[in-house]
């Protein structure tokens, strides 16, 4: 008997630890997708100004105001932006698939009010339910 009750006492600890295991990734997953989003804001401003910058050397090169080279400095600044663009739009994505895979669930869906209804106690499905409702209560209120 009581090489049953360690085994058992062995089994909830393991089940305890994966459920931390879980939770970190999860979280970390999180984080590191809501910091790339923040970074596709931040990058597309910076297309959008160096797409500006390039236009407007482009004009002074045309008036004769300029030289050629503050085109060719402005066209490879906006060709950096878009790339960095490029690579925001690819961590996000990569950090997206990686929370996908530590919940287990798609993340098209608003996730903290998934987590919200995780901790009131809903099952996976539940949670999962209510948010891809509220998601979609959500696009209705924009159209």
């Amino acid at each position: 008997m009581g090489s049953a009750k360690a085994a058992v006492d062995q089994s909830e600890a393991e089940a305890r630890q994966a459920k931390k295991n879980i939770a970190l990734e999860t979280r970390s997953a999180y984080l590191q997708m809501k910091a790339a989003e923040e970074n596709i804001r931040e990058t597309a401003a910076s297309v959008a100004k160096a797409e500006e910058s390039y236009m407007i050397a482009q004009v002074r090169y045309e008036e004769g105001v300029d030289i050629l080279l503050t085109v060719a400095d402005a066209q490879e600044r906006l060709t950096q932006a878009r790339s960095n663009y490029s690579t925001a739009l690819y961590q996000y994505n990569l950090y997206r698939a990686t929370l996908e895979k530590a919940m287990g669930v798609p993340v098209g869906f608003d996730a903290a009010v998934y987590a919200e209804a995780a901790r009131q106690g809903d099952s996976a499905d539940t949670a999962l339910q209510k948010a891809e409702n509220y998601l979609q209560e959500e696009a209705e209120e924009v159209k």
